[in-house]
């Protein structure tokens, strides 16, 4: 995919330069970003010596405030998590007087983290990977203007403290306990994080979080990973040289995850501790805009013919498939029907034009402030394979299909609708009831959570299976898909007597849906299974697979 940004944003480069070619104001704005974020043609390190210092780390010096503070202001302003995660589910089908329902896990940062650090950061002293580590320490430091004279003595306290820190929470991190909580704030503090009362989290929530609406201690939080939260605990609850002397190995991390959007010399040097190539930074750059642009970065593709109509049908295909499971509504909507897309006065204030303004990194902290804008009205999701596992958006939120499935020979408006509806179809109606399967998944574990929180001394209850399993959603989604098909072909029928598609198109439509698979197997592999097993399974159970191939029964598919 990202080729293709790449390719399109050269041609909205070469629409800027030629005037007599009409260009968005929207593409013109996540394009300039995109080049503004590769090309760094001007240092920011002095926004991000600011962003630190207001955010409670003037690194390279110590800093006296609570830890916690530390951590939630960046998490709740800033999406940026350093110890654990925490996003707050505001879907559309809770109350807008409910109070918001908190996720709180690990963060998919600070494992990246650990790694780097037991690879480089905490190996024996002289070592090759020791040594990389050091020196790039060192490098940082300069760049912050510490001293020689206290640059070994902050080396070894930041080792000293990732060390500390890789020890504590490292081991609930490598072998996470699977049990999902979830309770209130007040039963959370009682239970995991003893030590902190409940007002002093209910106080940072509604200081960090007041986007998300009001906490109190009755505010329900669901808990993944509930061992994180009481290693975290001994953490938060060091003496205060220790908390001070914290607050310097949680500054280099800022440096390292933030200080390459603002500098070319923190790129360049946390690249090549991390043994990336220099082509890393441009795909650093793409996933950046692109998370934080939302829907307007699928304006640089152009729009398909088509594609609304394919997506109704797949949203009426999958309504009987939903109400069965639960009684949650969603909307699904095509990017080529999403009006709010042309909206230039909307995305003018939402989206920062670098074209003659500020560097890029002030434009992510300009972003970053007004992602609300684009998270109110559900248009920070962008539907992408891979997505429901690695929790890129919810499924209670409005869902915009992403531009990756409707590439060709997944989706061509001249292609027939067998290949269309196989294709891109399958795809679509696989990741919505996958996201679905999860969320579900989650609710069946309520049960198990209570149970656990009021009879706490009691031997583990059983596991709750769930309803349907990940398999399932295979054949699921491939039955949604058909659905939508023969409702896509009476739609196009030419007259009563077409009301059946023909034994030869019915072929390409299983044919399209393994293609489908098998093409997007790369991304979700790991994730979803095995490809072929996704393919051949749902479809050998099917009258009208057997049909379509002429089938005697299901032995002869063999």
């Amino acid at each position: 995919m990202y080729d293709r940004v790449l390719s399109a944003i050269g041609s909205v480069a070469w629409n800027l330069s030629n005037h007599d070619t009409p260009t968005s104001s929207v593409q013109k704005r996540v394009a300039t970003l995109v080049a503004s974020c590769i090309e760094l043609p001007k240092s920011s390190l002095g926004s991000l010596k600011w962003f630190m210092a207001e955010h409670y780390l003037p690194w390279p010096e110590t800093s006296r405030k609570d830890l916690l503070d530390i951590l939630l202001d960046l998490s709740g302003n800033y999406n940026f998590h350093l110890w654990f995660q925490i996003s707050v589910d505001q879907s559309r089908d809770r109350s807008k007087t409910e109070e918001p329902l908190l996720k709180m896990g690990p963060s998919s940062t600070f494992r990246v983290w650990i790694a780097l650090i037991r690879t480089f950061g905490i190996q024996p002293r002289g070592t090759t990977q020791s040594l990389q580590y050091q020196k790039y320490v060192r490098n940082m430091l300069r760049l912050f203007d510490a001293t020689e004279s206290r640059a070994d003595e902050l080396l070894s306290t930041i080792e000293e403290m990732n060390r500390l820190t890789v020890a504590v929470l490292g081991p609930a991190m490598a072998d996470p306990e699977q049990r999902t909580l979830r309770m209130s704030v007040r039963n959370f503090t009682d239970i995991l994080t003893p030590g902190i009362s409940a007002s002093r989290w209910v106080l940072l929530l509604n200081e960090y979080f007041i986007w998300a609406g009001r906490f109190s201690a009755e505010t329900m939080v669901q808990v993944e990973n509930p061992d994180l939260f009481r290693a975290l605990v001994y953490l938060l609850r060091l003496n205060t040289e220790m908390r001070e002397a914290m607050t310097l190995s949680l500054g280099l991390r800022v440096v390292t995850e933030l200080g390459w959007m603002a500098d070319r010399r923190i790129s360049a040097a946390t690249l090549e501790l991390m043994g990336l190539p220099s082509s890393a930074h441009t795909r650093r750059c793409l996933v950046q805009v692109e998370s934080s642009a939302g829907i307007a970065w699928l304006s640089l593709f152009p729009r398909n013919r088509g594609a609304a109509a394919l997506v109704e049908d797949v949203r009426d295909a999958l309504i009987d498939v939903v109400m069965r499971h639960t009684r949650t509504s969603f909307d699904l909507r095509a990017r080529s029907d999403d009006a709010q897309l042309d909206d230039e006065s909307f995305f003018a204030n939402a989206l920062p034009d670098t074209t003659f303004g500020p560097s890029f990194f002030d434009s992510w902290m300009n972003m970053t402030n007004s992602r609300w804008q684009l998270q109110e009205p559900n248009l920070t999701n962008i539907l992408k394979p891979g997505s429901a596992i690695s929790q890129r958006w919810s499924f209670h939120s409005a869902l915009t299909t992403s531009d990756e499935y409707f590439l060709f020979p997944l989706f061509h408006p001249d292609l027939p609708l067998a290949a269309n509806y196989g294709g891109a179809g399958r795809l679509i109606a696989d990741e919505v009831l996958r996201g679905l399967f999860y969320e579900l998944l989650a609710s069946d574990q309520q049960q198990l959570s209570y149970d656990y929180i009021a009879h706490p001394n009691e031997s583990a209850p059983t596991q709750p299976q769930p309803e349907w399993s990940p398999h399932s959603v295979d054949t699921e989604a491939l039955l949604v898909a058909l659905k939508a098909y023969r409702l896509g072909f009476l739609r196009h029928s030419n007259s009563t007597e077409e009301n059946n598609s023909t034994v030869e198109e019915d072929r390409l439509f299983f044919f399209a849906s393994c293609y489908a698979l098998c093409s997007s197997d790369d991304y979700v592999g790991e994730l979803y299974g095995d490809a072929s097993r996704r393919c051949n399974m749902p479809a050998a159970a099917l009258p009208e697979f057997r049909a379509a191939f002429q089938c005697g029964n299901q032995n002869d598919l063999d």
